[in-house]
């Protein structure tokens, strides 16, 4: 996992070719815990946002829930997973590079 940071996301998140997972949302949210030790069970890599220390990222991105999954592709948000996060779907998304 990394944490994301003004100074990190450009390099962590826009700047990647290949599909990277963000998950915004807080480490004291139950649902955000289980939702990144499933990733990290699954040995998927991905990137954390606090959307409480970062507001200003979280806004430019229009989370309005949390905890909430993005796949984002050199830059563009190729797919939102937020209500029933499904492993399976991420995956897809993941071997294909493809969102919604």
């Amino acid at each position: 996992m990394i944490n994301l940071t003004p100074a990190n996301f450009q390099k962590e998140v826009l700047d990647q070719k290949d599909p990277i997972v963000v998950v915004f949302g807080n480490f004291w949210h139950s649902k955000t815990k289980k939702i990144c030790e499933l990733l990290e069970s699954e040995k998927i890599n991905y990137c954390f946002l606090d959307i409480d220390d970062q507001s200003e990222i979280a806004m430019k991105y229009s989370i309005r829930t949390s905890p909430l999954v993005q796949v984002l592709k050199e830059g563009q948000v190729i797919a939102i997973i937020s209500s029933e996060f499904k492993i399976d779907k991420l995956r897809q998304i993941l071997s294909t590079g493809l969102g919604n």
